[in-house]
């Protein structure tokens, strides 16, 4: 949630505007969850909320409860999904419509590099985070929404990226 608020008062800042995060007190660590992740009828409850307030884009967390988010979103049918963990276009195609896009955790490739350092012999174990430099957390595609996000903003969001690898542009936890 903390890289998600960032990302939104990066925005800002770069653009001049005033989205808001709704359900998230950086300063906290506090914000609004359904404390299940089974419910489905918890997770529409809480996105219908949180369109209620405004909110266009969504971004739900897992489990059964994420879909209850998404079935409020197309039942409203103005808003677009921010899936996390998986491509939700694929992991919950009856939504495929209206995600935007998904925050990766790319578990796949943190599991190989770990597998590969024991097998070369360089396993040191402890923590391993899953980083845009080891591949480990990315954006999926936009897949049926490409057209709707502009040549424009695709490269800005390449921009980020590159800046972020580089050090440029700092994603450390808010405090």
């Amino acid at each position: 949630m903390d890289g998600f608020w960032s990302g939104v008062q990066y925005y800002n800042a770069q653009k001049g505007t005033n989205v808001e995060v709704l359900g998230w007190d950086p300063a906290a660590q506090t914000g609004s969850f359904t404390g299940n992740f089974e419910s489905k009828e918890d997770g529409r409850t809480l996105g219908l909320a949180f369109m209620d307030r405004r909110g266009r884009h969504h971004h739900a967390g897992g489990g059964s409860c994420r879909l209850g988010t998404a079935a409020a979103a197309k039942e409203r049918g103005n808003a677009w999904i921010v899936g996390v963990d998986s491509d939700w276009y694929t992991t919950a195609p009856d939504f495929a419509d209206i995600v935007l896009t998904s925050v990766l955790k790319n578990m796949d490739i943190t599991t190989q590099g770990a597998i590969k350092q024991v097998i070369d012999g360089s396993f040191k174990g402890g923590v391993i985070v899953g980083t845009l430099e080891n591949g480990g957390v990315g954006l999926a595609p936009f897949h049926n929404l490409d057209a709707s996000v502009p040549a424009e903003l695709k490269m800005e969001l390449d921009q980020v990226k590159a800046d972020i690898l580089s050090g440029a542009v700092s994603v450390k936890p808010a405090q």
